[in-house]
């Protein structure tokens, strides 16, 4: 990836990503206890405002380290509808730099 692709954070609808990130910056991610929920969604704002009200304290972003492998809950993860992991991709665009990353989906059943 050369651009911001996912630059605003969100959740996805998968049950377990798994991302793996070989050159650039790592996935940021914000914990549950840090993380506006009710903010969520574009409604009108640019991004920087909806992720700035998505997480009001910036200091607190994570970011996966290049190489570690991050399983991330999605929203159809069994008994975690509202809770997906919040996440975006760094943003690059503008320092020219380039990520490559592996992003693996798997849907989970919860029939046992």
């Amino acid at each position: 990836m050369t651009s911001d692709a996912c630059r605003l954070f969100h959740v996805d609808v998968s049950g377990l990503r798994l991302l793996v990130t070989y050159s650039g910056h790592g996935t940021q991610w914000i914990g549950n206890d840090d993380v506006c929920r009710d903010e969520m969604g574009l409604r009108g704002r640019t991004v920087e405002q909806t992720n700035a009200a998505i997480v009001p304290h910036p200091a607190r972003i994570r970011a996966v380290q290049r190489f570690s492998v991050a399983v991330l809950k999605g929203e159809s993860y069994p008994g975690n509808l509202g809770n997906g992991i919040v996440h975006r991709s760094p943003p690059i665009g503008a320092s020219g730099m380039r990520r490559l990353r592996l992003c693996l989906d798997a849907e989970v059943d919860d029939c046992g």
